[in-house]
């Protein structure tokens, strides 16, 4: 009898274990299977990453490039020929001749490499958007444009301006202001229309709206492929980097319009 019951409650007990044992098995098996999809998502974005950096560092040096030409033809050039003239007025001196020429075009001189050192510094940061914020400098930036190029511009705004942080900033007012460039060369327009709409969950939406020649998405990838889309390579490796989206669309009967998304962080508001 007692053998019987021992045998009765271990058949028992071993049924019992192993509904919970193949349910463990599973548990692992569904874990594993998670890990190495989680490292396969992290290994594909990385190799994203990696792609926007190395479309990205071709665009940087260039940029570097052009600022190291500017300083070296610009500013070099003209430092150069100051420190001349401030050699002939101190032999002038040692021989009691005139310098009052020499002097008055080494502070025009002065004055145009000033003016230049701020057009650099301008490049690299714009002073507007240091001064005025994000949003302002838009509609600086917009004003100035318009008008230079006699086109209409309005810009929507939302009541309540979001301050961002400084890199995020500088990143969407680059975007918008190569998106503006475009258009200006490219699209024939006379009417353009920007509207900065309120961040709803977190993300930050610009529209762009304009009555000239669009392109569609996929044009607009196709050329962003090619030599002569470097602008637009700038523009969707900048948005892709900040995590966002970018839709072009055109059609014959309505307006040609550039749609951009960008997420905004916690710590990148201020």
């Amino acid at each position: 009898m007692t053998e019987h019951l021992i045998s009765k409650w271990v058949f028992l007990f071993s049924w019992g274990i192993l509904p919970l044992f193949a349910i463990l098995v599973l548990i692992i098996f569904y874990y594993r299977r998670s890990l190495a999809a989680e490292r396969k998502r992290c290994a594909e974005i990385l190799k994203e990453h990696k792609a926007l950096i190395n479309l990205m560092i071709p665009m940087v040096e260039k940029e570097r490039e052009r600022i190291a030409k500017n300083v070296h033809d610009d500013i070099g050039s003209i430092l150069g020929i100051i420190r001349l003239n401030f050699s002939k007025v101190l032999k002038n001196q040692l021989e009691k001749r005139p310098s009052e020429d020499l002097i008055k075009d080494s502070l025009l001189l002065v004055d145009e490499s000033i003016k230049n050192t701020r057009g650099i510094c301008h490049d690299l940061m714009p002073a507007s958007l240091i001064r005025l914020g994000f949003e302002k400098a838009l509609v600086e930036y917009c004003r100035q444009i318009g008008e230079s190029q006699q086109l209409g511009i309005r810009v929507n705004l939302d009541k309540e301006e979001v301050v961002l942080g400084s890199m995020f900033e500088l990143q969407l007012f680059r975007i918008v202001q190569e998106i503006l460039n475009n258009i200006i060369k490219h699209a024939e327009a006379s009417e353009l229309e920007l509207t900065i709409s309120e961040p709803a969950s977190l993300v930050l939406g610009i529209t762009i709206a304009h009555n000239g020649t669009g392109i569609t998405h996929e044009k607009m990838e196709s050329l962003s492929k090619t030599e002569d889309g470097i602008g637009l390579r700038s523009i969707l490796s900048r948005v892709e980097l900040m995590n966002g989206s970018i839709m072009y669309s055109s059609s014959p009967t309505e307006e040609s319009s550039i749609n951009i998304r960008i997420p905004i962080a916690y710590e990148e508001i201020s």
